[in-house]
């Protein structure tokens, strides 16, 4: 089955503009499949590989606690790493059968290639820090009253 159309129709191709990164994206992926239970991505290792999110759903721990879960199609997971030139920076695990494109090199690289991708990272990283502050928010550990600072 050819991959293309499923890879233009999915959620983080609305937010890249050139057929070029597609085409990139597709030329230098590989699509995997993990069952439950399944290691994804392991806390510090060296590894610089993007994954895109198909289907099923991801659970993110950082220093052996729960930090999330991804399961939008679409989403782009293992980024921080190439950005940051650091090892990984989370263990992704997967919580039920998982479908995902591996794409080859670095995010730093690949944007280089491709700058118009950078929308879809950057708009990736704002939804999750987006619902990370939304969390921390709502968390019971943060529930005290804080006092509102202004300026005089």
């Amino acid at each position: 089955m050819d991959a293309a159309p499923l890879f233009y129709a999915a959620p983080y191709a609305k937010h890249t503009s050139s057929t070029g990164i597609l085409l990139t994206l597709l030329h230098c992926r590989m699509n995997l499949s993990f069952k439950t239970g399944d290691i994804l991505i392991r806390e510090g290792a060296l590894e610089k590989d993007l994954y895109i999110l198909n289907s099923g759903t991801l659970a993110i721990f950082k220093n052996g606690k729960y930090v999330t879960e991804i399961a939008k199609p679409g989403s782009i997971i293992g980024e921080l790493s190439g950005i940051l030139r650091k090892p990984r920076t989370a263990t992704v695990i997967a919580l039920s059968e998982v479908s995902v494109t591996r794409v080859e090199g670095d995010a730093n690289v690949i944007v280089k290639k491709n700058p118009e991708l950078a929308a879809t990272l950057v708009f990736n990283l704002a939804e999750r820090l987006e619902n990370t502050t939304a969390r921390f928010a709502r968390s019971e550990q943060h529930t005290e009253a804080v006092p509102v600072f202004s300026r005089r």
